[in-house]
């Protein structure tokens, strides 16, 4: 295995892992019309529900990126892969314990008759034989309460498992890396894979929504273009939960550092706090509840010095406004699609992801491909991006006007 153990095959593998985190994001956006039929769930909730993971992923990533960084950042990442496998079981977890929505196949065409039974509104004033009783909608609403609260907790487990894929893995390979002039080429193909995989997360649920969610129990009379058709939802969950498990085999095999250390370009640790830049106070002989103990005191302290940096807080600031613009986009796109031009749950997610690999990996993988190619410095790199910007508005501009 030592052999095999270079730095391009752990690229390869992270990039099956983001591939597999992405589909999974873009998967869940694809199945949103199927769960909110299933388990009667508001357009508030889903939105609700899907920022979970980016709560749980906020909460971790600051933690993982500081106490992760002198760690075995490969069994750093793999316990992430781990966690985030537990966390798409747990997402098709409903499934097994409240089961699959069934319907009366003789009382489909009856639609007013179809409503009264499994639309739950219980009204005590007007009895009926066919109307669901009180229990009947307590008892729905627990399960439907349960399975909601199942899917937040695992989409919260997923956004914290995450938080080693695009923090310490990034660093391991800067800084397994011989040729520096390589690391634009191989960060952008692992960067690319975040905008790749939802295109691949639309294209597994255009399939999955195509099948009923009780496989070859598709009531007679409904098909895929009725506004009670439930698609097999949970089926990419355990796809990606089983490709996550898969990929963690090998990145528990990768060793601390790929290259010695007099080759390796890691970078001194930032010294703050009590612990000014003095030889003596080296740490490495300290027991591990000592350590942790510096890096909490030292924690507040690196994050005030990064606060400090106009450089650094100007990107951030930038990522928070182009996330806040493409999350919004990208969650509602193919439910938008669905209503506004009347297409299948199916056909929806496939145009999505088109539009995702067109609009965003293609121009990610190429950007990645011209920083390497023309050897492009910081500066002219940020001349660039602010240009796409200001192109990227005016578009945007002229397109609402129309």
């Amino acid at each position: 295995m030592q052999k095999c153990a270079n730095i391009k095959l752990f690229v390869l593998v992270m990039i099956i892992v983001i591939g597999v985190q992405g589909t999974y994001l873009g998967y869940t956006v694809g199945v949103l019309t199927s769960l909110e039929r299933r388990f009667e769930i508001s357009s508030q909730k889903s939105g609700s529900l899907l920022s979970c993971y980016d709560i749980g992923h906020t909460l971790a990533v600051l933690f993982v990126g500081y106490f992760g960084a002198k760690g075995h950042k490969p069994r750093w990442t793999a316990a992430g892969v781990i966690a985030s496998a537990f966390a798409m079981f747990g997402l098709a977890l409903p499934v097994l314990i409240y089961g699959t929505v069934t319907y009366d196949k003789s009382k489909i065409y009856n639609h007013e008759q179809y409503v009264s039974e499994n639309m739950c509104r219980w009204r005590s004033n007007q009895p009926s034989s066919s109307s669901p009783t009180k229990e009947q909608c307590l008892r729905e609403a627990s399960e439907h309460t349960g399975a909601y609260v199942i899917m937040m907790v695992s989409q919260i487990i997923a956004g914290i498992a995450a938080a080693p894929f695009n923090t310490l893995a990034y660093v391991y390979v800067d800084d397994n890396l011989v040729n520096r002039q390589q690391s634009p080429l191989y960060l952008g193909l692992l960067t690319s894979m975040y905008a790749f995989g939802p295109a691949l997360g639309f294209g597994l649920s255009s399939l999955t929504t195509r099948v009923y969610a009780s496989p070859g129990n598709a009531p007679d009379g409904l098909n895929i273009n009725s506004t009670h058709w439930v698609g097999a939802w949970w089926i990419g969950f355990l796809i990606c939960g089983t490709l996550y498990l898969l990929c963690s085999i090998p990145l528990l095999m990768f060793p601390k550092n790929l290259v010695e250390p007099e080759h390796s370009y890691e970078m001194e640790p930032l010294r703050t706090g009590s612990h000014p830049a003095d030889d003596s106070q080296d740490t490495t002989d300290d027991g591990p509840i000592k350590r942790l103990c510096i890096s909490l005191k030292d924690f507040p302290s690196a994050i005030w010095t990064l606060a400090r940096n106009p450089i650094f807080m100007s990107m951030v600031v930038g990522w928070i406004f182009g996330s806040y613009l493409v999350g919004g986009y990208a969650t509602y796109l193919p439910k938008y699609i669905e209503t506004q031009y009347g297409r299948s749950a199916s056909a929806a997610d496939f145009y999505a992801g088109f539009i995702s690999i067109g609009s965003v990996a293609v121009s990610t993988a190429l950007g990645g491909f011209l920083l390497t190619r023309f050897n492009i410095q910081p500066r002219a790199a940020t001349l660039c991006l602010a240009g796409s910007c200001g192109i990227n508005v005016l578009v945007l501009m002229v397109s609402l006007s129309i």
